[in-house]
């Protein structure tokens, strides 16, 4: 099996364990493969609830739908997209990212381009992104580092932090919100929040902007 593009794998439940490395094909344990048209491969458990695990080429983009059960993506992959209803997702490295659950942790180490998050549950942690757009109904949103980004909260933590340009708006109903900045950059920073201490470190300037609203919760931008 060659010129490998796009793994599609459709499961009900289990485990999905998928790693981009210097394969040149697709190998699988617990599943079939099926070669589609154009590059793409779909991979089918053996049972419904059968741990799956793909190794693929460097660079491959992968589609993952599941009922419930863990996504693990590990090596460095192409753009990824992945339906869950219940369980964690983790992701190592992607080119660009698409990660959707109701309920469970998200983890992203690292994703070049756009990195979406949709949630109603779930604590998600992002590495380093070009740019992260987030909208969770609860639980924590820590970004180590983003370009920008735009998170939509109705309650939980929110901490983020922003390269020196770029845009960073979070909207929250409530919960604290927290934007870090390198030392010595002047953002532009629009701060409100109706119940709550709203403190700035920076000096107002032009360095990107950071626009944070909130109900009620404390706003905080620190320059490190």
């Amino acid at each position: 099996m060659s010129a490998v593009r796009r793994v599609d794998v459709a499961t009900r439940s289990g485990q999905v364990r998928i790693v981009g490395g210097p394969a040149g094909g697709v190998e699988v344990r617990g599943g079939t493969v099926v070669q589609g048209a154009e590059g793409q491969v779909s991979v089918t458990p053996d049972r419904p609830s059968s741990r799956v695990e793909i190794r693929c080429p460097a660079g491959c983009d992968v589609v993952v739908g599941t009922g419930s059960g863990a996504v693990e993506l590990v090596g460095p992959l192409g753009d990824v997209r992945v339906t869950t209803g219940s369980g964690r997702i983790e992701l190592e490295r992607a080119r660009r990212a698409d990660l959707r659950t109701r309920s469970g942790r998200i983890a992203v180490g690292e994703c070049e381009g756009d990195c979406r998050i949709v949630t109603s549950s779930a604590t998600v942690e992002i590495g380093r992104a070009g740019s992260a757009e987030v909208a969770a109904r609860s639980g924590a949103v820590r970004a180590g580092r983003v370009d920008e980004a735009s998170v939509t909260t109705a309650s939980g933590r929110v901490d983020l932090g922003k390269t020196a340009e770029g845009r960073v708006e979070v909207r929250s109903v409530s919960g604290s919100v927290r934007v870090a900045v390198p030392s010595g950059t002047r953002p532009r920073a629009l701060l409100r929040s109706r119940s709550g201490r709203v403190h700035c470190d920076c000096e107002p300037g032009s360095d990107g902007e950071i626009q944070v609203s909130t109900g009620t919760g404390s706003i905080r931008v620190e320059c490190e």
